[in-house]
């Protein structure tokens, strides 16, 4: 999906809970001394960094899905505000300008990739022959492999 959803969740929420119950100062003096806590918050912006909710933006009228996918995409707005607030920040990973190139760079490699597995799960969603199947299948597997060995982080 590309939302990278475990990376996030809940993180604007919580943020925006400790806000509303006057323990920002707290929140941010812990950002600001805790190297532990500093490095959540920057893993979550990066994490963030690779999500794109264009791609599956479609789900948004579904009727079915179209719930789900507005308050998975509410929740990143709220994490994205309420981390560039912590952070005092304008962009995610405005503080480390090579990574953030690098995962853009990343991303606009990977983003046929995604397009066309989500081509071949629409196409298996309409009945297709057993060798049409056969082939949507094989297709949708081999591109999670692309996906995934693009998205690894260098360490």
């Amino acid at each position: 999906m590309k939302q990278n959803i475990p990376g996030f969740y809940g993180v604007g929420t919580a943020l925006k809970n400790q806000e509303e119950q006057g323990n920002w100062d707290k929140v941010q003096k812990t950002y600001q001394e805790s190297g532990y806590f500093k490095t959540i918050i920057e893993n979550c912006m990066m994490s963030m960094s690779k999500t794109d909710f264009s791609i599956t933006a479609h789900f948004a009228e579904d009727p079915e899905f179209g719930g789900f996918w507005k308050m998975l995409h509410a929740e990143y707005e709220l994490s994205k505000a309420m981390l560039l607030k912590l952070a005092d920040q304008q962009a995610l990973m405005e503080n480390y300008p090579v990574e953030k190139r690098s995962i853009a760079v990343r991303e606009k490699i990977v983003l046929p990739l995604v397009l066309i597995q989500h081509y071949a799960m629409a196409m298996l969603q309409q009945q297709p022959s057993e060798d049409e199947q056969q082939s949507y299948e094989k297709l949708a597997i081999r591109t999670v492999y692309g996906i995934v060995n693009a998205g690894r982080n260098l360490a």
